[in-house]
């Protein structure tokens, strides 16, 4: 007769991501996830075969939790303009950093050091539904009502590489005033 399992699975995978999320893949060890998820070796194991699946495991739980608030603040319909959702988010993540919180994005952070095919290809998908969100809320900008399609997803395409680098060089330790004054440029180029 097998043992019960001694821990939960959904707290194990959120202790593990944010494990991942302050270390990064490359950077957490073993033990770190020992230590951070509370459990065996064996335990591990058994529930989770290696490191890359619990990482890709933790990836989808960020995704879950993290990411899709933000895709769900960016699409919602109401009356907020859709580009001041876009610079509204961006300074959610200047507070964040300004509060000390340098751990930038897992994905984000993912993107810029996966080597692997597998956690790539997951990175990917979740950055396409994040551009497809800001899309989303461009399409819901008077600015760029009178845009074409192709114009509104360059756009999209121009913000979602400035969110992956403003959240990379968030945990990079760059200086907030530099952050600052990236978004700030930003907001004069797609409100011209």
């Amino acid at each position: 007769m097998a043992r019960p399992r001694e821990f939960e699975m959904d707290k194990a995978i959120q202790d593990a991501m944010y494990v991942f999320w302050e270390k990064g893949y490359e950077g957490t060890s073993l033990p770190d996830l020992l230590a951070g998820m509370s459990i065996s070796r064996g335990s591990l194991y058994k529930a989770f075969e290696d490191k890359k699946k619990l990482y890709l495991m933790s990836l989808q739980k960020y995704d879950e939790e993290e990411v899709a608030a933000a895709i769900t603040f960016l699409e919602a319909a109401d009356q907020e303009e859709g580009l001041d959702k876009i610079l509204s988010l961006f300074n959610q993540i200047i507070d964040c950093v300004a509060s000390g919180d340098r751990r930038g994005c897992l994905v984000c952070s993912a993107s810029a050091a996966s080597y692997d095919g597998e956690i790539k290809e997951a990175v990917q998908l979740i950055l396409i539904r994040m551009r497809n969100a800001f899309e989303k809320a461009l399409e819901n900008s008077c600015a760029f009502q009178k845009m074409n399609r192709q114009e509104i997803q360059q756009h999209a395409e121009l913000i979602t590489i400035h969110y992956v680098g403003l959240r990379v060089l968030a945990r990079s330790h760059a200086p907030v005033e530099s952050l600052k004054e990236s978004i700030q440029a930003l907001e004069k180029l797609l409100k011209k």
